[in-house]
């Protein structure tokens, strides 16, 4: 497999390299040879397509795989049964000697039930239906793609009057993930969503630090540090609570009882 990729004017982009692995788990290659190369190119800045690389990569197989599967006379559902990757399934070249693995996978499945859905057996067999010029057929095709990222932060500030503010720090591409992701916040919280303010888009009103808008990692990503910060901001709310209670109560302690009982908080687990 020999791709190229073009850059652009500035550093190399990810999309060749991940094409090679994304295909390398998808079909479960006995043997592999790729090859990638980037180009910087006087061009406007390029970016990523849908499932970077991995999109690519299945562009480039799955219509061989198809003409595979017709020329041998194979089911295009069972010749991709055959190789598709299963369970902790290897991907990519090694490294330092030993290749990684994905944790699962369920590719046989999602085809049998598929399958059976579709009624993929009886629309296969009397297609491709030709009607003068035009020809209608049905396919398949695997994909798959590397999503999430860890590492980024979160950040809400509670206001006296009950309201939840939530920075975000992500970059709105039409998909409204720069305030969904926050949601998991006020569940945690108790607050409801009608009582929660999202602040974005300027950094000088103190954004916390996050990834790249992405199918990829946005709300992976996003969430997690959304549901990290609520639940610290909870966890804070119930040390506040406790200590006030203990004050409460032991203003209330005559000097009579001075072993009386202190009061028992119980806190939901985080």
């Amino acid at each position: 497999m020999f791709v190229i990729c073009n850059n652009g004017p500035y550093d190399k982009g990810g999309d060749a390299a991940t094409s090679g692995r994304m295909v390398s788990l998808l079909y479960q290659p006995q043997a592999m040879r790729w090859r990638g190369m980037t180009v910087l190119t006087n061009t406007p800045p390029r970016s990523a397509q849908s499932a970077p690389g991995g999109m690519q990569g299945i562009a480039i197989m799955e219509p061989i795989l198809a003409k595979a599967g017709r020329k041998l006379g194979v089911d295009q559902v069972a010749i991709r049964r055959i190789i598709c990757p299963e369970g902790k399934a290897l991907r990519g070249p090694p490294v330092q000697g030993k290749r990684a693995h994905i944790t699962n996978t369920f590719i046989k499945d999602a085809l049998d039930r598929g399958a059976e859905k579709f009624n993929w057996s009886e629309r296969a067999a009397r297609t491709p239906e030709r009607s003068g010029t035009k020809v209608r057929g049905v396919g398949v095709s695997v994909n798959c793609y590397v999503g999430g990222t860890i590492g980024f932060d979160g950040l809400l500030v509670i206001k006296p009057d009950g309201r939840i503010s939530f920075q975000s720090g992500i970059g709105n591409l039409g998909t409204e993930s720069m305030s969904d992701v926050h949601r998991v916040g006020a569940e945690i919280l108790g607050v409801p969503w009608e009582k929660c303010d999202i602040v974005w888009g300027n950094t000088t009103t103190n954004l916390p630090w996050s990834c790249v808008s992405g199918g990829s990692q946005t709300t992976h990503a996003m969430t997690r540090a959304a549901h990290a910060v609520a639940t610290e901001a909870r966890k804070k709310l119930q040390e506040i609570a406790a200590k006030s209670l203990r004050k409460a109560r032991s203003s209330i302690t005559t000097p009579a009882s001075p072993r009386a009982a202190r009061p028992v908080i119980t806190l939901p687990r985080t």
